[in-house]
């Protein structure tokens, strides 16, 4: 979890977007230009599909799974398109 963490936290560097740094196997993500719902419907148009924050009250978070190298890949490359 810890190395899936870092691969996103150094794909996002330098974007409006953010991922906490955590030792689970999903990431709690926000953004500077989006809110959660915002991002949340931008990936699912992408086929990425990720729990808004607003099941846990944050409305400016989004959750995702992290399941390996390619997952985190896939969902930089969402997270990034525009």
């Amino acid at each position: 979890a810890a190395a899936a963490h870092e691969r996103l936290a150094a794909a996002l560097a330098g974007s409006p977007l953010a991922a906490l740094p955590a030792g689970v196997p999903f990431a709690w993500i926000s953004s500077d230009a989006e809110d959660g719902p915002a991002i949340a419907a931008r990936l699912a148009s992408r086929q990425v599909f990720v729990a808004p924050g607003g099941l846990w009250r944050d409305e400016r978070h989004v959750r995702a799974a992290l399941r390996g190298p390619a997952a985190v890949d896939r969902l930089v490359a969402a997270l990034l398109d525009g």
